[in-house]
């Protein structure tokens, strides 16, 4: 029943009212970008599914995908069963005279996540992301050069079908930022934090960090060098029972892009860190010289740990019709137990490709295979793939709003049953899920 479903509702999408395959000329563009006194952006995905009990609509996840003690990363499409959306003004402030060169912005970014399935009086999220003011055009020799203060999304790295973050050094501080130097721009931060955990006599424990990155150098391409360093500054409990552990942290990497490749670009990234900057992240945990045996890898920033990781991501149209974009992720990680060994490796590999039947209509497809192999936990296996038809605001890989009909399988290892799927999926080795959504930025 639903084959024969499925064909006339492509063929009448495409025959009736839609137009044929598009240009790049034919996409849908949005309005030409000028300086105005305010600036509404954002994001936003929400939809329902159910599994194929007809139970709520599950996440297909691999435990310790990503990062463990944050947040996992998962083969995105028909794979996103909540709601979350981001809201972001802008206000620019206009001198005179007109031809002044400076420019003044101040930004706000509001966060929001419902629980899975939620209705609008159930439980919900709400949190300031971002909070800056930032400056340009203040030196006439340089006028690409800002200053900003406050607290932002520091240039993060992002796949994008996976929803990772591979660098995100996002918190509060400020700095200097695109100051031209040997082919490259330099930016200069300091970012810092402190979640009002571990008191100490001299108030909470903070972790600062300063980054340091020369970027768009033209090798081949557009290189860009990382150096980062990091502190957690604990001290004595009020009580005087014990100590926070003050611990350093360092970081390097290099990310090479290039761009204008077959209608989308390539990224290689390299990544090391080791102490309190082995997440890649500027925001504070609880320390430890060693991981205490009673403790979630992840939930501690640990002197001696370390961690390795490179990253492949490329996305292409190479003709109107077809789009892709693919990705590749090694991780090895020690978390420095007490008392043992501690390595962890991830790999994960996948691609999600879309046939665009014209400007509005087509279907995507996306396959992912993850793996875990740890001295910490239970090793496996998880596999997914995805189907959904979907309606777009243009023919593009990212175009975007995007309306979506899909449908999902995964299978998991024996070792992980009970740890993929939640409660619905508990005692099973495989899912499904099925649903709509919608996702959109703008």
């Amino acid at each position: 029943m639903t084959r024969p479903i499925w064909i006339a509702l492509v063929s009448l999408i495409t025959i009736h009212g839609l137009r044929p395959a598009m240009t790049a000329a034919d996409e849908v563009q949005a309005p030409p970008e000028e300086l105005r006194l305010f600036e509404f952006h954002g994001y936003l995905r929400s939809g329902f599914g159910l599994n194929a009990k007809l139970g709520a609509q599950e996440s297909f996840i691999l435990p310790g995908s990503g990062v463990r003690g944050g947040v996992p990363t998962r083969f995105r499409l028909g794979n996103e069963p909540e709601t979350y959306g981001e809201a972001i003004l802008v206000a620019n402030w206009l001198g005179a005279p007109s031809t002044d060169s400076v420019t003044f912005k101040t930004q706000i970014l509001l966060s929001f996540f419902a629980f899975d399935h939620a209705n609008q009086n159930s439980p919900k999220i709400v949190s300031v992301n971002e909070a800056f003011a930032e400056a340009g055009g203040l030196f006439r020799a340089a006028p690409q050069v800002k200053i900003w203060a406050g607290q932002r999304y520091y240039r993060r790295l992002t796949n994008d079908i996976l929803d990772f973050h591979y660098l995100d050094m996002s918190g509060m501080g400020g700095g200097v930022l695109d100051i031209p130097l040997g082919g490259g721009l330099l930016s200069v931060s300091f970012l810092g934090g402190s979640t009002g955990q571990d008191l100490t006599v001299d108030g909470f424990a903070t972790k600062s960090s300063i980054d340091v990155r020369l970027a768009d150098l033209p090798v081949a391409g557009k290189l860009t060098l990382w150096l980062a360093g990091s502190y957690v500054r604990g001290g004595t409990l009020p009580d005087g029972t014990g100590e926070v552990p003050s611990i350093p942290g360092s970081a390097i990497g290099l990310w090479h892009t290039v761009e204008g490749l077959l209608g989308g670009f390539q990224r290689l990234t390299v990544q090391a860190g080791r102490g309190a900057l082995t997440d890649f992240q500027a925001h504070y945990k609880p320390t430890a010289f060693r991981l205490p045996a009673d403790v979630i890898p992840g939930d501690r920033l640990v002197r001696d740990s370390w961690r390795l990781r490179v990253t492949e991501m490329l996305q292409i149209q190479p003709s109107p019709g077809f789009s892709l974009m693919g990705s590749a992720i090694y991780q090895v990680t020690d978390f420095a137990p007490e008392g043992g060994e501690g390595i962890e490796h991830w790999y994960s590999i996948g691609a999600r490709p879309i046939v665009h039947f014209n400007r509005y209509a087509s279907f995507a497809a996306e396959a992912g295979v993850e793996v875990i192999e740890s001295e910490l936990a239970a090793d496996g296996v998880l596999a997914k793939i995805s189907g959904a038809a979907q309606v777009t605001a243009g023919g593009l890989f990212f175009s975007r709003p995007v309306l979506r009909a899909y449908v999902t399988l995964a299978t998991w290892s024996d070792a992980l049953r009970g740890a993929i799927g939640g409660p619905a999926h508990r005692h099973d080795t495989r899912g499904l899920g099925m649903g709509l959504q919608l996702e959109s930025w703008w």
